[in-house]
């Protein structure tokens, strides 16, 4: 039997449904043409529901641009606690970088 969410968790989960959606529609149409009603729609809440986990259209886009950032922190740091040679470092900084879900933009 599935224990039910507290009250947290299903903030959380909403909170993540809508950075995917938003994520998703920056990427299909650019930050311009995804409305917080676009955002909010597809990813199955309403825009009350988009306003108690995020203030502005902005506030979910630096939301977006924080989580890669981190995302990329963590890969670099997992480079660099691995053994390895200079070269073999910037190899693969540079693999990394240019693979399809790179943070490096």
């Amino acid at each position: 039997m599935r224990r039910r969410l507290t009250r947290e968790e299903k903030r959380q989960e909403t909170k993540e449904k809508l950075l995917r959606s938003a994520e998703q529609l920056f990427n299909q149409g650019g930050y311009e043409k995804a409305s917080v009603d676009l955002i909010a729609e597809n990813a199955g809440f309403s825009k009350g529901a988009f306003y108690s986990n995020f203030d502005s259209k902005e506030s979910i886009f630096l939301a977006l641009l924080e989580a890669s950032k981190r995302r990329s922190i963590e890969a670099l740091e997992s480079l660099l606690a691995q053994e390895m040679s200079a070269e073999q470092m910037l190899v693969a900084i540079r693999n990394h970088q240019s693979g399809p879900d790179s943070d490096f933009d």
